[in-house]
């Protein structure tokens, strides 16, 4: 049983590890591990040894992994090194205040920040997808738009990333208050709730509208007060095709490519894009000034989309 289980939960890694060598498509992956699974199953009934010591073996094993993964837990939620917001922010290297709007702009102009994680460059794009951006690019450059023809982002990771943008600098101080061997996003998280845009933007008469729950600071209360939220992010099962440790979880095992054959780990992040969208255009209905931090789930991985907007068919089994 415990063979069978093995081959249950490592199909997505043996996927991943196929593609150094080929890709493999999934109907034969699906036949081998399958086999195995189910003769992992019978023998594990059918068989007359005695199993009672490899399961011993087996469930102590489990315990003592188990209690690593503990630990490790217990120790992460308890340490104290990792400063709060306000130890980073007091300790910053932040650009000078960024004062005030001028007094003659006038009508203050609605602000757009939209996020489409990790859309790559005109050049990527050609050069990696055989896909020509060119009429896109020139529809926005007829239209005013200025498109940076050598940009990159500034960091590799969305989390950086937007902390950095957000904040109008890089973030080199965060080396002097954050242990080196640290994962805990959650200052990071801090950084972009609180960033300095927003906050300026506020003392200034902007109303702030957010796509993502993660990343607002002041929720809108009873009377209205506080940041919009304009998302699509679901809440308990009704998410668990949007939620990306379900799914990286499913991804590993033998069910990815039945559910992805019908839909179920792909229609709920294809939704939650398309509503993202059509939210898009309803926020400019919504009184100004405002600014308008659309933080949009495509075409980030996994690819669901085409290029005309329709949902992307599992075409690997």
């Amino acid at each position: 049983m415990p063979f069978s289980f093995c081959c249950f939960f490592s199909y997505g890694r043996i996927l991943e590890l196929s593609a150094d060598f080929g890709h493999i498509r999934h109907r034969y992956l699906l036949l081998a591990s399958g086999g195995l699974f189910a003769a992992g199953v019978y023998w594990s009934i059918a068989t007359r040894v005695d199993l009672r010591n490899i399961t011993s073996f087996l469930n102590a094993a489990a315990i003592v992994l188990v209690a690593i993964s503990l630990v490790n837990i217990l120790a992460y939620s308890f340490r104290s090194e990792t400063p709060s917001i306000g130890e980073v922010v007091d300790k910053s290297v932040r650009p000078t205040d960024l004062g005030t709007l001028p007094a003659d702009l006038g009508t203050l102009p609605d602000i757009y920040y939209i996020i489409l994680d990790a859309y790559a460059s005109s050049q990527n794009l050609k050069g990696n997808f055989g896909f020509d951006n060119q009429q896109f690019t020139d529809f926005l450059t007829e239209k005013g738009f200025y498109i940076a023809p050598e940009s990159h982002s500034n960091y590799t990771n969305t989390t950086l990333s937007l902390a950095s943008s957000l904040n109008i600098g890089y973030l080199d101080y965060l080396a002097d208050v954050i242990p080196g061997d640290s994962k805990d996003p959650s200052v990071l998280t801090k950084v972009i709730q609180e960033d300095r845009v927003s906050g300026f933007l506020r003392s200034q008469g902007y109303q702030i509208v957010h796509f993502r729950t993660l990343w607002e600071s002041r929720k809108a209360d009873e009377d209205g007060d506080g940041d919009l939220y304009f998302g699509c992010e679901k809440k308990g099962l009704a998410g668990i095709g949007e939620n990306e440790f379900i799914l990286s979880l499913v991804g590993q095992t033998l069910l990815e490519p039945f559910l992805s054959r019908i839909g179920v780990t792909h229609t709920g992040l294809y939704s939650k894009f398309m509503c993202e969208l059509s939210n898009l255009a309803k926020v400019a209905k919504v009184d100004g000034p405002k600014f308008v931090f659309a933080h949009v789930s495509a075409p980030h991985p996994p690819f669901v989309i085409d290029r005309n907007g329709e949902r992307v068919p599992d075409s690997s089994t």
